[in-house]
């Protein structure tokens, strides 16, 4: 493997931000990456350049403390101490460099041409042995360059006529494409297992990531804004970086996008100088992170969901299996290297879940060999509804005989002490919740006395558990009656005597005399024995089965 390229104190990043309008390059050291640090919070240090320069592209050489760029508009790459100490001075004169990118380990320059027929050429660090590496047509527009000084590969992009991402070996010469698409801007990134992957921004809209031989390419954001980007792609931590234009808006911004997260911002370009005082960055030209942060965590998933348990509507129809459920997605750590996490499924994050439970899983690995799982199950269940009785012993007054039951009569009974019937209904969306019980009362005496089926509300929606209660009712009242012919039956000493018709019957306490209000019940239809004799009960403490 070839050395790593060197960028400075190996604990120490920098930050670096053309600015046309002074004309000079803010310079910060890099605050180590955390989730929630802005680059932008660092202490600048203003490299004052010559009136008239114009910065679009920088890189950066820390043995000797020099800065580099590329000046389109004045035909030329410069350099000029970080201090700014050393003045500034022209290394190269080419026609419209458009970018540049230093090979430290090979003492070389890079950089891409417009009006040199599309050319990608390469010098030595003072200017010397100017080469050209590859050169298009004229149609052809060369941007961004990019070296992988690990695998020796030197990267680029070009627009109009021929767009794509092309790279090219310095051993052999011979160009490579990576993947035709215009990507404007891009970015690399080294991996733990000696490969490197591709950070690109193509169609206005969609940021991707591939390996640098175009494989498993994939889709990272597609935003709803369409933006210009045109300064390379920078990574520290989890967060890429790089200028663009909103083509909706007017004016450059510095963007950031989190891979953790999956956020995208517009920072403040408003920054804060060694000297305390506050400074405006007016019109950014190019931006440029030199990371030294190591990524050598072991990958992990972060925010795995907890089970998850849903219920479908109690309103909903029997042919409802199924329920949309959503979660917050996991997250991946941010120092571990070129991690990727894949969802394995079943389903989808906010698709349709059927009833049961489903076992639902990611997994997350990286380049260093490492992996970790996240497995959740989500639950999909109709809301239940158990039914309880109870019933509580009855006294009766007065009761038809089993055969005027049968027959719905419209003759009158009473029952003082009625049965209940209570309903216990889990309609909650916490399945934890106790349920609620609702008790009803009266139910027999209704039944019997009108003849027909009580309406049952148990805030229950679904009409077969209305159908389930009647049944219960029904049960209940012909169970009751059963009862209490039986208890009659044996307890009869004599049989009933036959009255006349039209005779009113009324109970008198035989020691007392009493009159216990019972009307006649002849004239809404007579009760007979087998044999053709009216009889009548009386109420049980009365002496039973006397003759009227």
């Amino acid at each position: 493997m070839v050395a790593a390229q060197d960028h400075g104190t190996p604990d120490v990043g920098h930050i670096f931000i053309g600015d046309n309008t002074i004309p000079a390059i803010f310079h910060a050291p890099l605050p180590e990456p955390s989730d929630d640090s802005n680059i932008l919070e660092s202490r600048f240090n203003l490299i004052s350049l010559s009136f008239g320069s114009y910065v679009d592209g920088i890189d950066y050489d820390p043995g000797n403390r020099l800065v580099y760029w590329n000046d389109y508009y004045y035909d030329q790459i410069c350099r000029i101490s970080i201090d700014g100490e050393s003045p500034q001075e022209t290394v190269i004169t080419t026609g419209q460099p458009t970018s540049i990118a230093l090979d430290l380990r090979n003492g070389k320059i890079y950089w891409a041409g417009y009006n040199q027929g599309g050319a990608i050429s390469s010098a030595n660090l003072d200017g010397s042995s100017v080469n050209r590496i590859y050169t298009y047509d004229a149609t052809v527009q060369p941007t961004f360059t990019l070296f992988d000084p690990f695998s020796e590969y030197l990267f680029w992009t070009t627009r109009a006529g021929e767009a794509e991402i092309a790279k090219v070996h310095l051993n052999s010469g011979d160009k490579e494409v990576v993947k035709p698409i215009k990507a404007e801007p891009m970015g690399l990134e080294r991996c733990a297992d000696d490969t490197t992957r591709l950070f690109y921004y193509t169609n206005f809209t969609r940021l991707g990531v591939m390996n640098a031989d175009g494989s498993a390419d994939r889709t990272i954001e597609v935003f709803s804004t369409q933006y210009y980007g045109y300064s390379p792609i920078s990574k520290h931590g989890s967060k890429l970086f790089w200028l663009g234009v909103s083509l909706e808006d007017v004016g450059v911004g510095i963007y950031e996008y989190d891979l953790k997260f999956s956020s995208f911002r517009l920072l403040n370009k408003t920054v804060t100088m060694n000297d305390g005082s506050q400074r405006t960055i007016s019109y950014p030209s190019t931006i440029r992170i030199i990371s030294n942060v190591l990524y050598d965590e072991p990958v992990a998933i972060e925010g795995c969901p907890e089970n998850i348990e849903a219920e479908i509507d109690d309103n909903a129809t029997n042919t409802v299996n199924t329920l949309p459920v959503h979660w917050a997605e996991p997250v991946l750590n941010s120092l571990s290297s070129c991690p990727r996490m894949d969802f394995l499924g079943p389903g989808s994050n906010g698709g349709d879940y059927p009833i049961g439970a489903t076992q639902v899983s990611y997994q997350a690995t990286d380049a260093a060999g490492n992996s970790d799982t996240c497995t959740f199950t989500v639950t999909v269940r109709r809301a239940s509804v158990n039914i309880e009785t109870t019933e509580t012993a009855p006294t009766i007054g007065t009761l038809l005989s089993t055969e005027k039951v049968q027959e719905r009569s419209t003759e009158s009974a009473l029952i003082t002490n009625q049965p209940t019937l209570e309903v216990t209904s889990n309609t909650k969306n916490d399945l934890t919740s106790s349920p609620t019980t609702t008790t009803m009362t009266n139910l027999s005496p209704a039944l019997v006395e009108t003849g027909s089926l009580p309406c049952i509300s148990a805030g229950v929606g679904e009409g077969i558990v209305i159908i389930i209660l009647m049944v219960v009712v029904i049960a209940l009242s012909l169970h009751i009656l059963q009862l209490r012919k039986t208890m009659n039956d044996s307890n009869c000493a004599q049989q009933t005597q036959p009255r006349d018709a039209g005779q009113s019957s009324m109970s008198t306490d035989k020691d007392t005399g009493s009159n216990h209000g019972f009307e006649d019940v002849k004239e809404a239809g007579s009760s007979q024995s087998p044999d053709g004799e009216d009889y009548m009960y009386h109420h049980q403490t009365c002496d039973m089965c006397q003759p009227a």
